[in-house]
């Protein structure tokens, strides 16, 4: 019996068209990518997936230029309305030099002139971005309000040796800091004055000397008679108590300022030297923005100062024989100065994506334009020699402002380079990416059209062959 074998037709070219090269093609086409696994292209994917990396973080790091360029401009707006302010006292100053103005005038000129000083502290504490102040430097004036009755012999040389300690470590973290120091006794006052029993040692400054020389002096001084509200208000400046001695006005600072009084004390109130009460104290300090820490020895007697203390957010510490808590106590103060303060640092924008100097950009902000931070704390126009005094110390303010005018420029346009640097990298590497990872378009289907074309012909050469068979077929069987 004869056997018909069908004709075996090589068919490389189909199977090549298969599953391998043209499902390939037609998937890189479909989905524009040449490698969609590592299968692909092994080292080439690990590549463009470093350079996606780099690219995705360089965008976030345009978005942090951006938000600090927003800073920057924000910076400059509140500095613009200071040096309007400025320039406006300055021609306050102008007038008031002129002898022929009088008193009186000079007195509606000195009014103005105030309201823009506190003007330019409002808007050194209210320019802020995301939260951050940006024109206000954090500052604190730290009070002590010291008992130097006979009683106090062994505490009162432990917050000597303490307050030195706490401006230390407020100013070792960017905050600036002015003391005073001041006693409370009426047999420590002039004549011994019986309604203002306490004394101004050393007035609120930045400079250590004479705190630390007034501290250094503390010392006993007999039997002691003082009532603590007249005398915290009194050295507050907040009430016009009558005395030898009073009232005490430190310059406390404005808003951008925390406001701190230590009442050190081994007792509560002695006696009551004027009507002024615990309640009426406690509002008075809490509305001036006042913060206090009292002390005291008996602990029936803390009630003396809890109002007071709770209203303002300070603390009433019982105080131990010797001092010993005294450092505890210090160290409460320091840790509510710093978390009350705001930034101390200089804002630093993530310009780059690795963490190096270089890859940080400064800004210049903070930067203290407060009245007190361009030293026109203890300017006045009310004579025509403080206005004419006045008138240099506004120019000095000026240039102190227009020098942080032209830093904050200055960073506006490294920023600006940094953003078009950013901008031409991501595009360098996302194009370094695209190159690896998407497929050559042209290229694939030029391929598609020899792959279809071989499997047309495969097809076609199966055809003929099949046919073929079928015909001989008969030929064969007859």
């Amino acid at each position: 019996m004869l056997t018909v074998r069908p004709i075996a037709i090589p068919a490389d070219g189909l199977a090549a068209s298969r599953g391998g090269g043209l499902e390939r093609t037609m998937d890189r086409l479909a989905t524009g990518l040449r490698i969609r696994q590592a299968s692909d292209d092994a080292a080439g994917l690990g590549v463009a997936a470093d350079l996606r990396t780099d690219t995705r973080s360089l965008v976030k790091a345009r978005n942090n230029i951006g938000d600090g360029m927003s800073a920057v401009h924000a910076a400059e707006g509140g500095l613009d309305v200071i040096v309007d302010n400025l320039q406006r006292m300055r021609e306050l100053a102008v007038a008031s030099a002129s002898d022929t103005l009088d008193d009186e005038e000079r007195a509606y000129l000195q009014e103005e002139f105030a309201q823009l000083s506190d003007e330019i502290d409002r808007t050194a504490v209210t320019t802020t971005y995301g939260g951050e102040s940006l024109l206000a430097r954090p500052a604190v004036d730290i009070l002590l309000l010291a008992d130097v009755s006979n009683s106090m012999a062994a505490e009162l040389p432990v917050f000597a040796a303490e307050l030195p300690l706490l401006r230390d470590r407020l100013e070792a973290e960017g905050i600036v800091v002015r003391m005073g120091v001041a006693q409370a006794s009426a047999g420590a006052a002039p004549a011994g004055d019986p309604l203002d029993g306490n004394t101004t040692l050393a007035e609120l400054s930045a400079d250590p000397t004479d705190t630390d020389a007034a501290l250094a002096s503390l010392g006993v001084t007999g039997v002691g008679l003082m009532d603590p509200y007249t005398a915290m208000l009194d050295q507050a400046g907040l009430t016009d108590t009558p005395g030898v001695d009073g009232p005490e006005t430190h310059d406390f600072g404005g808003p951008a300022v925390q406001k701190i009084l230590i009442y050190a004390s081994d007792t509560g109130r002695e006696t009551a030297l004027t009507p002024v009460t615990e309640s009426g104290t406690a509002s008075a300090l809490a509305s001036g923005g006042f913060r206090v820490y009292a002390t005291t020895l008996v602990a029936t007697h803390a009630a003396v100062f809890d109002e007071i203390t709770a209203a303002t957010g300070g603390l009433t510490e019982n105080l131990d024989p010797a001092g010993a808590n005294v450092s505890g106590l210090m160290a409460t103060i320091g840790d509510d100065i710093i978390a009350q303060a705001g930034r101390t640092s200089e804002f630093e924008v993530q310009a780059g994506i690795h963490d190096t100097e270089h890859d940080l950009i400064g800004i210049g902000v903070p930067t203290d334009a407060s009245i007190a931070g361009i030293g026109l704390d203890t300017v006045s126009i009310s004579t025509s020699a403080e206005a004419r005094a006045a008138l240099d110390a506004l120019d000095e303010a000026l240039a102190v402002v227009g020098s942080r005018q032209a830093k904050l420029g200055a960073a506006w346009n490294r920023l600006d380079e940094a953003l078009r640097h950013n901008e031409a990298t991501t595009v360098a590497l996302s194009g370094a990416e695209s190159r690896i990872r998407d497929a050559d378009m042209a290229d694939l289907t030029s391929q598609l059209v020899a792959q279809q074309i071989v499997q047309q012909a495969a097809l076609a050469a199966r055809a003929q062959a099949n046919q073929l068979h079928a015909s001989m077929i008969p030929t064969l069987l007859g």
